[in-house]
């Protein structure tokens, strides 16, 4: 009844937004796949659209441009408009790539009609209404001063903080903002002729490198401007941005809108939603924003988390989005519609003439991307980390039958796809949209298609990417480069290309990580790829304790140290400690993560071993409090957890309680068998799972064995290395009785809550014999049905 109670609240959200409503630089063009566009791959669009920017800026000027296209030549990086050659130096993203095109045309450049607005201290309330309003006064500017390069440089800066604002993951592209901002910027230095920049031009040129993926640069840059007054809020906002480190904000409760926005995003990628929703919980400024409804959605978070996102998400969409287009009280859906659906104008004139920085079709995309990326987060959390696919079919039936009516939904519907069938008929129909419309899709999109949130064998009907996202620039100069240079075929030098971009992006996680697993995660090589990173995120310590190298001691050292950032971690350090047999500090570690810990449902999942250690004790008050705690949670291994406890304890009446609702929850009747025979001593229902009873067995047995049959250890895990074991040993037996598959394993694995379990396993032809101490029970891997 809980569960279905939260997805319907989900749905109930839904409705209330429905009624409210091998490198490129070695290619030549002909060599790669052909897409049905006006355009040969990615840079072309871009260079594309930088040029529509520039040629209609021009006319608001008097230059009679035209309106020719840019078209690629024969050689690499070149474009031609009209008789004009333009030459990447070395970006789409450099303004000096399109001087050229602009010292053809004789300019006179102005002064502005009016007074420049205070738009570096507004800004710093980056809310919807507050861009809206900037946006119209920056418009109008531009119509009466199209040659003042002050106004362009305003533009620009306006863009760069929408861009801040921008937070759709895969869905996620502001390509066509940065095309804007270039063409702004270009124009602008031009007007200007070599003459410094305004204040708000210098800042306009900061985001503009932060954006492109140039952030030492960016920082770089941000030096050079003096720190006092509303500079001194902006460089928090980038240095926030740019390196993540929480610390450098200062006093929280003088914070601008902006620095608040900044810092919680901060806060999210380095210690995790916990801490960055308590931040929120102090700020109702940020309160009333999506950026942390955005975050909240994304992949990774807990149980909870994923409940309050399927509650909130889709209505601070909404709230956002009706203070752009006033929609009114009660508007019909197709009002709603009519607004989400608008196309982004082609250039910043649009077709009435009228100069837009942001034009409502780019508020439209702008709202659809983070609608997209909403719906398919959830559907994602409600498949994966709930484990309802009742739930993904209630929320997809929810929230497509409105998302169909909107452009681009073709490359949605994979993503919220709940049966095999569906996503390939659905991945067919997005890749013949890709290949008409490449440009509408971003790079990460294309990264989760070939990652499906199904557990389905991808078949390859996508386009080939290599042949649209060609290496547009050199690396750091590029959007989303990790991305890019994870997918094969962009680039052969992989690892020197990603070494590359660390040096220009040293604060990039994505990358220090890329670099630090060239290392083998070893400590040292985290250390160094992650540098100051190390000192104030819990990511390069979650790196480091993947790796195999590690020390049980600095095992141990480095645990400790994630417990300060998340309290969650003492989760596995009581494990680890208990595997070490220092029960004492063990006990310690888990009380510290049941008492602080947000995440319930991970406490619930992992401290089994915490109702043994009590009921060893003799204190059955304390055990049963924690197993009524894990029943309660009612998560998958909480509830089999209270059930152990029933089994020991002979509860028929709770263990049956349990078990039956572990059956009609998780469709896991194992708990059924488990009762049935270790408390009823039912013998039909054990020889279901074990046809000829249970056979006991030692390691002697196995030399005239027959049956090869077991279960095989198909990944690592630290767990997996502390007992001695390897990927691809073969469990044949546990506590000395034969297993033969999976359901027997999972059986004699799950109905005790002692953590001593003597395993017998095969490796190649050999047999061993393992007593291991293993404080939940499990191995911590996946495995394999062999030998049937």
């Amino acid at each position: 009844m809980h569960s279905r109670f939260l997805i319907f609240f989900g749905i109930y959200s839904a409705a209330v937004l429905v009624s409210c409503e091998k490198s490129a630089e070695t290619k030549n063009a002909a060599d790669f796949e052909k897409f049905d566009s006006p355009w040969a791959h990615e840079e072309h669009w871009m260079v594309a659209g930088t040029v529509r920017d520039l040629q209609g800026m021009l006319k608001l000027c008097g230059a009679p441009t035209g309106a020719d296209a840019a078209l690629p030549t024969k050689n690499e990086r070149e474009y031609q408009v009209g008789a004009i050659i333009l030459k990447m130096a070395p970006s789409c993203w450099d303004t000096v790539s399109y001087q050229n095109l602009l010292a053809h045309w004789k300019i006179q450049s102005q002064t502005a009609a009016d007074s420049a607005p205070d738009i570096l201290h507004t800004l710093l309330t980056p809310t919807a209404e507050v861009l809206q309003d900037a946006n119209q006064i920056v418009s109008a500017r531009i119509k009466a001063s199209p040659s003042a390069a002050e106004v362009h440089e305003e533009a620009a800066f306006l863009l760069g903080v929408l861009g801040m604002r921008e937070n759709a993951r895969q869905f996620g592209d502001i390509r066509p903002l940065l095309c804007r901002m270039t063409a702004h910027l270009a124009l602008a230095g031009h007007l200007r002729a070599g003459q410094k920049p305004t204040l708000v031009g210098e800042w306009a040129g900061v985001f503009h490198d932060y954006h492109a993926g140039r952030p030492l640069r960016a920082s770089e840059r941000m030096q050079s401007i003096a720190g006092d007054g509303d500079s001194g809020s902006w460089k928090r906002v980038l240095e926030l941005l740019i390196t993540g480190d929480w610390r450098r904000t200062g006093d929280l409760a003088k914070l601008s809108l902006a620095e608040a926005i900044a810092h919680a995003r901060a806060l999210q990628v380095h210690w995790g939603n916990p801490k960055m929703m308590e931040f929120v919980g102090e700020r109702k400024d940020l309160q009333g924003l999506p950026d942390w409804s955005r975050t909240l959605s994304g992949r990774g978070q807990s149980v909870e988390e994923g409940h309050l996102a399927m509650r909130t998400c889709l209505s601070m969409e909404f709230y956002e989005m009706a203070a752009i287009f006033k929609v009114g009280e009660n508007p019909k859906p197709a009002k709603i519609a009519s607004f989400l659906a608008k196309r982004s104008e082609t250039s910043l004139v649009g077709a009435d003439g009228e100069p837009k920085v942001i034009s409502d079709g780019d508020w439209s995309a702008y709202f659809r991307r983070h609608l997209y990326k909403i719906c398919a987060d959830i559907s994602h959390f409600a498949q994966v980390q709930w484990s309802s696919h009742e739930g993904a079919v209630e929320w997809e039936e929810a929230v497509m039958a409105y998302c169909r009516t909107l452009p681009d939904s073709e490359l949605l519907e994979p993503l919220v796809s709940t049966s095999e069938k569906d996503y390939h008929k659905d991945l067919k129909a997005t890749a013949a949209y890709i290949r008409q419309h490449p440009e509408r899709v971003a790079m990460g999109l294309w990264y989760d298609y070939q990652f499906p949130t199904l557990d389905v064998n991808v078949q390859t009907i996508m386009p080939d990417q290599a042949s649209w996202f060609r290496e547009v620039s050199p690396p750091g100069t590029a959007h989303d480069p990790t991305r890019r240079l994870r997918f094969s075929g962009i680039t052969h030098d992989w690892f020197p290309s990603m070494k590359k971009l660390h040096e220009i992006d040293p604060w990039n996680p994505y990358v220090c990580f890329e670099v630090a697993e060239q290392s083998g995660h070893s400590l040292e090589g985290v250390k160094a790829a992650w540098g100051e990173i190390f000192e104030y995120s819990k990511r390069p310590l979650r790196q480091t304790l993947k790796g195999n190298g590690l020390t049980i001691s600095q095992r141990i050292e480095t645990l400790k140290k994630f417990v300060n950032f998340d309290p969650t971690a003492g989760l596995e350090l009581g494990s680890t400690l208990v595997m070490e047999k220092r029960p004492e500090e063990a006990i310690q570690a888990y009380e510290a993560a049941y008492q602080k810990s947000e995440d319930r449902v991970a406490v619930a999942n992992r401290s089994q071993w915490m109702i043994h250690y009590y009921k060893s004790k003799g204190d059955d008050v304390k055990a049963r409090e924690i197993a009524d705690h894990h029943a309660e949670v009612y998560s998958h291994s909480g509830l089999k957890a209270a059930l152990r406890l029933a089994i020991q304890e002979k509860d028929l009446k709770r263990s049956r309680e349990l078990a039956d609702a572990i059956a009609e929850r998780y469709e896991d009747e194992g708990g059924l068998v488990q009762v049935a025979w270790f408390v009823s001593g039912d013998e039909a229902k054990l020889r279901g799972v074990f046809p000829g009873g249970f056979r006991e067995v030692t390691v002697a047995d196995f030399s005239t064995e027959k049956s090869e049959a077991g279960c095989r250890v198909m990944d690592s895990s630290s767990t997996l290395s502390a007992v001695g074991m390897r990927p691809g040993d073969v469990v044949v037996a546990i506590d000395g009785k034969r297993v033969e598959n999976f359901e027997q394993y999972s059986m004699l694995m799950g109905w005790s809550l002692d953590p001593v379990v003597r395993l017998i396993y095969r490796r190649g032809k050999d047999y061993h014999e393992a007593n291991c101490l293993l404080p939940d029970r499990l191995l911590q891997v996946d495995m394999r049905d062999v030998g049937q």
